[in-house]
């Protein structure tokens, strides 16, 4: 009769070890996904601030036509663009393939008066 119980024990004993590694992987599994929706939420917040950024540098410094540029060409930007890209750079990912557009949507008037839209993708 002791036969049998150690039989059952050995075999409970294995269900055991394949339950706990099922359940370690679905923990590791929710921790990096965790990691990474919160790594697209800091990339998101930082893009967002580097065109907040350069939007308070182009009502500072008065902007005139509408640019489009890309951030690995920073050297030969406008400083608009520059600062944006180099406050996106802070997202500890790649930003030289995004790219900056800064638009003024007013097309008459003083510079002073004109409107600024920064948008970072």
């Amino acid at each position: 009769m002791k036969t049998k119980r150690t039989i059952r024990f050995g075999t409970r004993r294995g269900a055991t070890q394949i339950e706990f590694v099922l359940s370690i992987l679905v923990v590791m599994f929710l921790i990096f996904w965790i990691f990474e929706l919160l790594m697209a939420v800091y990339t998101y917040s930082v893009l967002s601030d580097a065109a907040k950024e350069a939007t308070r540098y182009a009502i500072v410094h008065h902007g005139g036509s509408a640019t489009t540029i890309n951030c690995s060409a920073a050297a030969t930007t406008e400083m608009v663009s520059y600062t944006a890209c180099d406050y996106a750079k802070m997202t500890l990912h790649d930003v030289s393939a995004a790219n900056v557009v800064v638009d003024y949507p007013d097309t008459g008037g003083s510079l002073v008066m004109n409107r600024v839209k920064v948008t970072v993708t």
